[in-house]
């Protein structure tokens, strides 16, 4: 037991993983634009705020998990079934044009199908959509706000 209240360490095992998470990020632009000619992204901007809320809504979701999950196996479990299933809906596995309007709709409102959508926006120069950074900005509240009311000291 420690007197550190929960939303500091929930917020530095964020703020660690978000420096990790930008460095890789930083390692995988610049390699696709300087080796395999990618183009830089047409709005910079839109692109780096949309992958910032991507990046804090899975971050919530991870740390709602951690906060009420038994055990770490089971944590890793729930997490890896979440993340293959939002991978889907966000077109990772096939394309969303092929996919039904139900399913596309579904996936617009998750984290990643919102994020696929604002990175693709600003890469070919047009500021994200305001829906879908509401829909990542929403995950990010949301699941933060409950992991630190669900996180406990075990």
């Amino acid at each position: 037991m420690t007197p550190v209240r929960p939303s500091w360490v929930l917020g530095a095992q964020v703020i660690v993983n978000l420096v990790i998470a930008m460095m890789a990020t930083a390692v995988i632009i610049g390699g696709a634009v300087l080796f395999f000619r990618v183009p830089f992204p047409g709005q910079a901007f839109g692109f780096l705020l949309a992958l910032l809320l991507a990046i804090a809504a899975l971050f919530a979701i991870g740390l709602l998990i951690c906060a009420v999950a038994p055990l770490p196996q089971v944590a890793a479990v729930i997490g890896s079934v979440l993340l293959y299933s939002l991978l889907f809906f966000a077109g990772m596995w096939g394309t969303r044009q092929a996919m039904s309007p139900l399913l596309q709709t579904i996936g617009d409102h998750t984290p990643l199908g919102a994020a696929a959508s604002a990175m693709q926006d600003a890469m070919v120069g047009n500021w994200p959509t305001i829906r879908a950074l509401l829909v990542m900005t929403a995950y990010a509240v949301v699941f933060t706000i409950a992991a630190i009311r669900f996180f406990r000291w075990e």
